[in-house]
């Protein structure tokens, strides 16, 4: 018979935790919800995270669809072996690069809306 496992989440500190083999393990499960919306000008531009306002410097999102022998593209975009990636470079730490994935992203621009998870 296997090991009991012991899984909770932590309320107090946002993360979950479990017990095995008399060895504690925690991790952080929050999913990112990024949203950026414009309106085709500065003022009407926002990003935000789990439903709060996030100032930043940049967003910078980068997909590159699965190529084939001959380095063309080929159907099946990232399951044939493209890559995607998103990054926040916040206001208050320009340099640093936060991550969106794990998450989803929703891009809206006037009349078009684009989600990615």
């Amino acid at each position: 018979m296997g090991a009991a496992l012991d899984l909770r989440y932590d309320f107090e500190e946002n993360v979950w935790c479990y017990n095995s083999l008399r060895q504690f393990f925690c991790w952080d499960m929050v999913m990112n919800n990024v949203i950026f919306q414009t309106g085709g000008d500065w003022d009407s531009t926002s990003l935000s995270r789990n439903g709060q306002d996030w100032p930043a410097q940049k967003l910078q999102v980068s997909l590159q669809a699965g190529r084939d022998m001959d380095g063309e593209p080929m159907r099946g975009g990232i399951a044939a072996g493209g890559d995607i990636s998103a990054e926040v470079y916040p206001q208050d730490s320009p340099t640093t690069a936060v991550g969106i994935f794990p998450g989803r992203l929703q891009i809206i621009f006037p009349g078009h809306d684009l989600i990615i998870e």
